[in-house]
């Protein structure tokens, strides 16, 4: 075993203990071994050297990782590096052998450290079972000379004599699991089907000290979005989105090189569904022949079932929801894998701040500029940067947002922009914001696409509202009495911005699914694709889209765009732009709709209703 040490040392924090190695070297010298350098013959090394699994044929053989193993590997030499205390939460497909390698890095920091206790809860009986059997193999099959002995091994614990003095506890999850414990590894597994999530971490969450030598390591598959399945959900969205020190793992099913099925010839008759899971995974004829097993033989014909349980990508796996979908899963689920990245992602600024008066009314509304400024973590993704003048007629780029409160913890407020000639989404802004903040975002965002912004006005959406109108009334979405057909009116409605009501719900909501079922536009947005595969409808058939903000504003750009004049190439807007970052934003006089658009905005003290209906004040 000596000669198989070369010259890869462990990190410090994972070495065995000097009297560990002194033990071992003096039974080494008993036996007529030639002593190893034990502190240099890291978990790597010595865990395929010395631990036996029982395959899935039945046999008794040496652990040898496979690839994704190996990158577990990987990703936790990566967070011991970092010297703070290593936290995974790992997203997988069934039958991978990541509780398997779990349980190995276990079982090798318990037998080879000095004090340390590892804790493995189970989401059943029959799984605590079979992952306690596992480190009584290793245990048993270990060389004589690497075997330490233990004090005793009882059914779901081994205890390990001095001088480590550590131990390893298997449990079933229960309310208060490992509460009694101080642990320095933690295996939580399937954690998806546990059935007190919350109360269960938080109990066991409080024995694992905050050092850089302790780990925790959540492995399990998906469990839906809702119900016991829920609580795994919302802690990967966390690790997902940097908002916990979880480091997020996902493996799909096609990385296992197992999961292929040989074949005589090329497929035929692929799905639609099976050609953008190829054209987006770059899989094989033999990976798709052996989906199509799966589905059959393991999943009994259910391709939901497949999907969680071997899932493609993150949002497959969480792909079931409690409830009839609203929208087309499986239309969904191909845009999803269609999705694109965007081409720029940042944030827009003034390149000319707006001067405002004492009521808050921008005095220099035709010189305010806008510039695009990069910024990889930024709120606002692109997909295809605003067209010159000569290119955006009245009506080409259309936009809804979805309003939040802005406060901590809350909802994000969602905007999506539409070039309606070229059909597609060209822009998505995603942020927790102050809803007047939000206002001079969509006003920035209005004036640099020159696109027609329809604010939800519900609740918090009064104040957005009312920052757009005072910085750039023009581009505020206003409703119209317009018939398909007919010269759009010069007058409104009194009404601008969305105003969602029990009437027009469904009416906006219906809109949103005839554009997926008829592919009336593109949207390469990811996010919103898989928040529109979770939007389900109530016991009284309502959709509940509360919370699904990215769907929320696209079914009020559905709406929108539904009501709005078909596009005409032949009426301009603008001057041309100065350079591909900047616009000149100045409004021109001979606009027909500038009358009823530039209202000016009430000030402090007077009534909204003053300007949204009855009698016009006159322009100071």
């Amino acid at each position: 075993m000596a000669d198989m040490v070369e010259t890869t040392i462990p990190s410090p924090l994972f070495r065995p203990t000097q009297a560990y190695a002194a033990l071992l070297s003096e039974m080494r010298r008993r036996r007529g071994v030639r002593p190893a350098m034990d502190a240099e013959y890291p978990p790597e090394r010595w865990i395929p050297a010395n631990l036996k699994i029982q395959t899935k044929d039945g046999r008794l053989a040496t652990f040898t990782p496979n690839s994704i193993q190996r990158k577990l590997d990987t990703a936790l030499a990566n967070a011991q590096k970092a010297g703070k205390p290593v936290r995974i939460i790992g997203l997988k497909a069934r039958q991978m052998g990541f509780s398997t390698w779990v349980q190995t890095r276990l079982f090798e920091r318990c037998s080879r450290h000095e004090n340390t206790h590892g804790l493995v809860i189970a989401h059943d009986l029959d799984g605590s079972d079979r992952l306690f059997r596992m480190s009584q193999l290793f245990h048993e099959c270990l060389p004589p000379d690497e075997q330490p002995q233990t004090d005793y091994s009882s059914r779901k614990e081994i205890v390990f004599s001095a001088p480590l003095r550590s131990s390893i506890h298997v449990q079933v999850a229960h309310q208060y699991a490992g509460s009694a414990h101080t642990i320095q590894f933690l295996h939580i597994s399937e954690l998806a089907k546990w059935s007190h999530p919350a109360t269960t971490m938080l109990s066991v969450m409080q024995t694992v000290p905050a050092t850089p030598e302790s780990v925790v390591i959540i492995e399990s598959t998906a469990n839906g979005q809702e119900g016991p399945g829920r609580y795994f959900y919302e802690m990967w969205q966390d690790a997902q989105e940097g908002e916990s020190d979880y480091t997020p793992l996902f493996f799909p099913w096609f990385e296992a090189d197992e999961y292929r099925m040989p074949l005589a010839g090329p497929l035929i008759d692929l799905s639609d569904e099976e050609v953008a899971l190829k054209a987006a995974h770059d899989l094989d004829d033999a990976q798709i022949a052996w989906r199509r097993w799966a589905i059959r033989n393991l999943c009994n014909n259910n391709v939901s079932d497949f999907r969680q349980e071997y899932p493609s990508d993150e949002g497959e796996a969480f792909l079931r929801v409690a409830g009839t979908s609203v929208f087309d899963v499986d239309i969904c689920r191909v845009n999803l894998l269609d999705s694109k990245p965007a081409q720029a992602v940042g944030r827009l600024r003034w390149s000319v701040q707006p001067m405002l008066a004492p009521n808050g009314y921008c005095t220099n509304r035709d010189a305010l500029k806008v510039v695009f400024v990069p910024d990889v973590n930024g709120p606002l993704r692109v997909w295809e940067m605003p067209p010159p003048s000569s290119e955006n007629p009245a009506y080409r780029f259309m936009g809804a947002a979805d309003v939040a409160e802005g406060v901590e913890g809350g909802d994000f407020s969602s905007v999506a922009v539409l070039d309606r000639k070229a059909r597609r989404v060209v822009a998505a802004w995603h942020e927790r914001c102050d809803a007047t903040v939000w206002g001079e975002y969509l006003a920035m965002l209005a004036l640099w696409y020159r696109a027609q912004i329809a604010p939800e006005v519900n609740s918090a959406g009064i104040a957005t509202l009312a920052r757009i109108m005072a910085l750039a009334p023009r581009w505020v979405w206003v409703s119209r009495s317009y018939t398909p057909g007919e010269p759009m009116p010069d007058h409104d409605e009194g009404r601008f911005g969305w105003r969602t009501t029990q009437a027009n719900h469904g009416a906006m909501v219906d809109a949103l699914i005839d554009v997926i079922r008829e592919s009336r536009w593109y949207d390469p947005d990811e996010d919103f694709w898989r928040q529109a595969i979770g939007v389900v409808r109530s016991a009284t058939g309502k959709a509940l889209i509360t919370g699904k903000d990215r769907v929320s504003c696209r079914c009020v750009l559905a709406a929108i765009d539904a009501m709005a004049p078909a596009v005409d190439i032949t009426k301009l807007r603008g001057r041309p732009r100065k350079d591909t970052d900047e616009w000149d934003f100045g409004e021109r006089k001979e606009d027909k709709h500038r009358t009823p658009l530039q209202r000016s905005f009430p000030s402090r003290g007077e009534s909204l209703r003053s300007t949204f209906g009855g009698s016009r004040r006159q322009k100071r």
